[in-house]
């Protein structure tokens, strides 16, 4: 799966953790082993999914904070009946935005970041955003 022993360590560590957390109860502080067997088990075939669609671990959670961090998150989040009426959920009409938005430099890792979240959307059977 991963070709660069760092990456599966730093994955597995990340899954390992973020899965002890989720799966510790509230109250009792005992962590549901079965539970948490199965959010890293998804985790880990979400990520190999993500990564035959091109995502690195190394290089695109540093680029998603930057694309936030420099352009922001919505100032406004648009209702759902006008988000549905203009399209927002709608797969080709974002990606067509992107295309026509985005700096070229820019255009190839937000197009596979698009695709990841696309993918995720669809697996999931949500839309893209929740209004």
């Amino acid at each position: 799966m991963c070709t660069d022993p760092r990456e599966h360590e730093e994955t597995a560590s990340c899954s390992y953790v973020m899965s002890q957390k989720v799966s510790t109860h509230p109250l009792t502080g005992k962590v549901d082993e079965g539970y948490r067997l199965q959010l890293s088990q998804r985790y880990t075939e979400l990520m190999a999914k993500l990564k035959q669609l091109g995502y690195s671990m190394t290089l695109h959670p540093p680029f998603t904070e930057f694309i936030i961090n420099t352009y922001g998150i919505l100032k406004q989040r648009a209702d759902s009946y006008s988000a549905r009426e203009l399209g927002y959920n709608s797969p080709d009409f974002l990606r067509r935005v992107v295309i026509n938005a985005a700096p070229s430099k820019l255009l190839k890792d937000l197009l596979l970041l698009f695709s990841c979240l696309s993918f995720m959307a669809r697996q999931d059977g949500k839309p893209l955003f929740l209004w």
